[in-house]
């Protein structure tokens, strides 16, 4: 019997560069979620970025996706919550199984 996939449950809703941003986790297998976030600018436009759990997320999502400030994120990833630095093209990226992993030490709903 086919059962469709839970609903996205909403991480947290910011404000970056002037353009509302909405960042869900998105449940995928039984083994991990991945991550989506829908950005809207004033204009009505929204833009779909879809991140698998097996791929890697900027500082700037993770803060969406743990619903702090990028600043503390930033500090996490210099005191390594996130495991070692990751550098891609002078980016810090983070895996999202461990930004998810950080998320559910801090109570929040990842859909897992």
């Amino acid at each position: 019997m086919y059962s469709p996939p839970p609903e996205p449950i909403l991480a947290s809703v910011q404000t970056v560069d002037g353009c509302r941003c909405e960042f869900y986790w998105v449940y995928e297998t039984p083994e991990g979620s991945g991550a989506k976030v829908v950005k809207t600018d004033q204009y009505g436009m929204r833009w779909t970025l879809e991140v698998p759990s097996t791929h890697f997320v900027t500082q700037s999502v993770a803060a969406g996706l743990l619903g702090v400030t990028v600043v503390t994120v930033n500090k996490w990833v210099r005191e390594g919550v996130f495991g070692p630095p990751l550098w891609r093209r002078g980016v810090s990226i983070i895996p999202t199984t461990e930004v998810q992993r950080v998320a559910e030490k801090r109570g929040m709903n990842t859909g897992r």
